[in-house]
C-alpha cells in the first residue's frame, strides 16, 4: 500500500545535484547487514538509494523534488514489494542454511552477501566434498518441508541473554532484534524475513568453493530456486528431444 511520511531534513551533498533526504518515518529498509538497500518511489518519484548514517535513515532520489517541497511536506511511500519479498527469501534462506552449516559442519558463518543473481556465505571450515554439500542442501529443504514458523524478537523488553544465540549481538545498540526459526536458529539481525520456512519453497546450493581460508557456498532460495529449477527441467527435457533421448 502507499504509506505517508513527513520531510523532516533535506542534506546536500558534495558533488551531486541531488540532495538526501530524512523522513520522520520509513517504510524502506536500509543498506546493511549483507542485504541491499528497499526501492521504490518518494514523491512520486523512483530512489535510488536507502542507507543509514549516524543512526538516520538516508533517502536517496533519482530525480530532485520539484521546487516550492521543503521540510514539512508530506511525501508519499511506495514500496517496491517484488524487491521486499525477494530480498526477504534470500535472507530467510541464509539464516537455515548457517543453522545447518554450523548444526551439521560445525561451521560457523562469517560473511554473507545478497546479490542481484545469486548469494554467498562464508564458513568456517575446509572445502567439503560434494555429497556432504548434498546433505547439507537436502537437509535445509526438509526444514523448509517443516514449515517453522519465523519470528522476531525485541531486546528489550525480551532479554536478549535468553537466547542461544548463533553469534554474538553486536555492540552499543540500544534495542536489538533476534530472529528466531522456530528453535531452530536464534540469530541477532535487522534484515527482512518471510513468516515461515515453508514460504521459502525451495533452496538450491549452486556452487561451492575455497575462498580466503574459507569455504564459500553459492545458493538461490524462494522465488530464485524455483525459477532455476523450471528452467533446468525445460532446458533438459529441449536437450533431450533434440538428442532424441528421454
Amino acid at each position: 500500500g502507499v504509506h505517508e511520511a513527513r520531510l523532516v531534513a533535506v542534506l546536500a551533498r558534495e558533488n551531486a545535484e541531488i540532495p538526501d533526504l530524512i523522513l520522520d518515518s520509513s517504510i524502506f529498509y536500509p543498506e546493511g547487514g549483507g542485504q541491499p538497500c528497499d526501492l521504490g518511489s518518494l514523491g512520486g518519484i523512483p530512489l535510488a538509494w536507502v542507507g543509514e548514517e549516524g543512526g538516520q535513515v538516508i533517502h536517496r532520489l533519482s530525480a530532485a523534488l520539484p521546487p516550492g517541497i521543503g521540510p514539512g511536506a508530506r511525501l508519499s511511500l511506495v514500496l517496491d514489494q517484488g524487491r521486499r519479498l525477494d530480498h526477504s527469501e534470500q535472507h530467510s534462506g541464509q539464516h537455515l542454511l548457517s543453522s545447518t552449516c554450523l548444526r551439521v559442519l560445525g561451521a560457523p558463518t562469517r560473511s554473507f552477501h545478497l546479490g542481484p543473481e545469486s548469494s554467498t556465505i562464508d564458513i568456517d571450515c575446509p572445502l567439503p566434498g560434494p555429497e556432504v554439500v548434498r546433505e547439507v542442501e537436502g537437509i535445509v529443504n526438509q526444514y523448509i518441508a517443516y514449515n517453522y514458523s519465523i519470528r522476531t524478537h525485541l531486546c528489550p523488553p525480551e532479554d536478549i541473554t535468553s537466547f542461544p544465540l548463533r553469534r554474538l549481538p553486536p555492540a552499543g545498540e540500544e534495542v536489538l532484534r533476534v530472529v528466531e526459526i522456530d528453535g531452530l536458529d536464534f540469530t541477532p539481525c535487522c534484515g527482512t524475513h518471510l513468516a515461515s520456512t515453508g514460504a521459502l519453497r525451495l533452496l538450491v546450493l549452486t556452487g561451492s568453493e575455497k575462498y580466503k581460508g574459507l569455504t564459500r557456498l553459492s545458493f538461490l532460495a524462494g522465488g530464485r530456486a524455483v525459477a532455476l529449477a523450471l528452467e533446468s527441467t525445460l532446458a533438459a527435457r529441449d536437450a533431450g528431444r533434440v538428442l532424441g533421448a528421454g
